[in-house]
């Protein structure tokens, strides 16, 4: 070897010794969208923790029933894939699961894979899990609900690389037809669309009692705003904080700044921030919560009810005509709005001694991305509810007026669309009365 190639290895490894120290002293960059892993204890299993991806479009529930011991569970989505056959192609994303526990072999019972999928999934797809063991993928007894846009299957595997496929469609069987939206076809179970004061020019089934999801962050967010205890206030992270869904994955005794708590509830809907959120206040979570039902009162709300702060919990309902006021009441706060418009939100919290820097997506980017001003924007899923999302947005940034659209139950990937199509609505409508 000579004396050239002896330095070049020797610097490669100072480099990659200095690496590793610069890794373990500052963290590491989170990569949401692709790994997402957490520890559960006993207590949280028994009370039962939704494993969701980072793209949130795959989710395994994880109970007592299936998991009897302490568990580190995982899902990833592999670098690159398995193959699948000439015949079958996906109709979603592989993933990757592990539930890790002390236990070996099958789970005492099968656990719900749970799969997102678009309007136009050919029914006769299923859930693949790759059989190591015999080099070849093999199909899961599936439900695939239209509907709903979701494909469901049990499996008591603890770790298997799966994914959503069916048969390869030849050319001569696709039939294109024009992408419409009328608005008598929206997916949503109910919808409004109202302008600045509040009067309504879109409607369907606004009286309709419907499961909130995450929208109910709103009005968390807004009772947090009348208890802020200051946004450098350092929050030690505690075991009842992990409640599963969306989260940035902290570990008990993180400590996080309320601002950043705050982002990332609002930008990447996360529901270990709200819960801490929640506490910075100094409330306890039932003092919070009666607060959030007693403003809701107070605004004459009497079909809108909480029970936790998340959305998580499928008895946080309203309707359509009642939780456009929330909005409109919440989306008069700047602190809140400017949250929203972020297309990604850094931050660093501290374990152990070391900062760890995380970033989190903003779940509402498909409307960031229209060609419209956002100025506050929430989404909202859980499998009760669908697909939730309420936006307040202008044409233009000089535009005066401002309009609020909502829609309750979308269908997957259907919610930006309908929101999209009456906001359009509002401003082909107000140009008419300017031009008047």
């Amino acid at each position: 070897m000579s004396d050239g190639q002896k330095f070049f290895l020797y610097v490669t490894g100072v480099l990659v010794f200095l690496f590793s120290i610069f890794k373990a002293n500052m963290g590491w960059m989170a990569d949401v969208e692709r790994v997402v892993q957490v520890r559960l204890d006993q207590p949280t299993i028994e009370r039962g923790y939704t494993m969701t991806s980072g793209d949130q479009l795959f989710s395994i529930p994880i109970t007592a029933q299936s998991v009897t011991a302490p568990a580190v569970v995982k899902i990833e989505k592999p670098e690159v894939p398995t193959g699948l056959p000439e015949n079958l192609q996906a109709n979603a994303d592989h993933y990757v699961y592990d539930i890790k526990t002390l236990q070996k072999g099958f789970l005492p019972k099968p656990v719900k894979l749970i799969f997102s999928v678009n309007s136009d999934i050919d029914t006769r797809s299923l859930v693949y899990y790759y059989d190591k063991s015999k080099v070849q993928w093999r199909s899961i007894p599936t439900v695939v609900d239209v509907d709903r846009q979701r494909v469901i299957a049990m499996t008591p595997f603890p770790y298997a690389e799966v994914v959503v496929a069916g048969p390869v469609v030849k050319k001569a069987e696709i039939v294109v037809e024009p992408a419409t939206v009328v608005d008598d076809q929206f997916t949503a179970h109910g919808a409004i669309a109202v302008d600045e004061e509040g009067n309504i020019f879109y409607e369907k089934n606004i009286d309709k009692v419907w499961p909130l999801a995450s929208l109910t962050k709103l009005m968390s967010a807004y009772v947090f705003l009348q208890h802020n205890p200051g946004w450098e206030t350092k929050v030690k992270i505690i075991k009842s904080d992990i409640v599963g869904g969306a989260s940035v994955y902290y570990q008990a005794d993180d400590i996080v700044k309320v601002k950043d708590l705050f982002y990332s509830m609002l930008v990447g809907s996360k529901n270990d921030s709200t819960m801490a959120l929640m506490r910075s206040t100094g409330m306890t979570a039932k003092a919070f919560v009666a607060e959030m039902n007693q403003t809701a009162k107070n605004w004459g709300l009497l079909n809108t009810k909480f029970f936790e702060p998340t959305g998580l919990d499928a008895r946080n309902v309203s309707t359509a005509r009642e939780f456009i006021e929330v909005a409109r009441r919440v989306y008069e706060y700047p602190e809140l709005t400017k949250a929203m418009q972020y297309e990604s939100y850094d931050f660093k919290y501290e374990r152990k001694g070391a900062n760890w820097l995380v970033r989190v997506k903003n779940t509402n980017l498909t409307m960031l991305q229209k060609d419209i001003v956002v100025l506050g924007s929430k989404t909202g899923w859980t499998e009760e509810a669908d697909h939730n999302l309420v936006t307040k947005a202008k044409k233009k940034a000089t535009d005066e007026h401002s309009y609020i659209a909502l829609v309750l139950g979308s269908r997957v990937w259907k919610n930006y669309e309908e929101v999209y199509t009456m906001l359009e609505k509002g401003f082909d409508m107000n140009k008419t009365v300017a031009q008047r």
